[in-house]
Formats: structure tokens, sequence, C-alpha cells
């Protein structure tokens, strides 16, 4: 059995690491909401024309690409980082830079990784 003095102090150490894991937490899930709102992901794949006889270079990335690319670089060089990279494409989440931009955010994100 716990002194009282030991249970209490065991007590305040377990509600600071709950208010510290609330604290990530809705870091976290603020974190993903300004990189990439729910709302504002594809639902789907668009058509594809079967006449194109070039193929579109952002064609063979899909979003998750982007999107995981992006959420690697906040995870490796934090929040600032990626919002600074994503201003330099004039958006202020990856859904807003345009599809065919994705490769050179790709590159950029690769780029910032390294650096």
């Amino acid at each position: 059995m716990l002194n009282p003095e030991t249970s209490r102090s065991l007590g305040l150490a377990l509600e600071e690491a709950s208010a510290a894991f609330r604290a990530v937490a809705d870091t976290v899930e603020m974190l993903a909401k300004a990189i990439v709102p729910a709302s504002a992901q594809p639902a789907h794949e668009p058509a594809q024309d079967k006449t194109e006889t070039t193929p579109d270079v952002s064609s063979a990335m899909d979003y998750e690409t982007v999107k995981t690319a992006v959420l690697d670089l906040v995870k490796a060089k934090g929040n600032a980082a990626a919002k600074k990279l994503l201003g330099e494409f004039g958006a202020a989440r990856a859904t807003d830079v345009p599809e065919a931009e994705w490769p050179k955010l790709i590159e950029a994100v690769q780029k910032a990784m390294a650096a």
C-alpha cells in the first residue's frame, strides 16, 4: 500500500502526463487540419482522358504522395518549415497547390528534408 504522500505525488504526475498528452494530441490535430483539411481532400480520382497521347507528369503522382511528403516534412523540420515551403507555391495547405505543381512541390520537400 502506498503512503498518502506517494499516492498524492503519483496522482499529480498522472494529471500532468494526461494534460501533456492532451496538448500533444491537440497540436497534432491542429497541424493535420492546417495542412490537409478533410473537406479539401479529393473524394475520387477524376476520369482520365484515354485519347491523350503524351502522359502528364503529375498524373503519375496522386494526392496521397503529396500529403505524405508534406506531413513527413512537418515531422522532420516542423510546421513552420512546411508552411514556408507551401507559401513558396502560393499555398497555405497542400490542397492549395495545383496538381501540375505537385512534382515541383515533392522536389522542394525533398530538398528541404535534406537541408
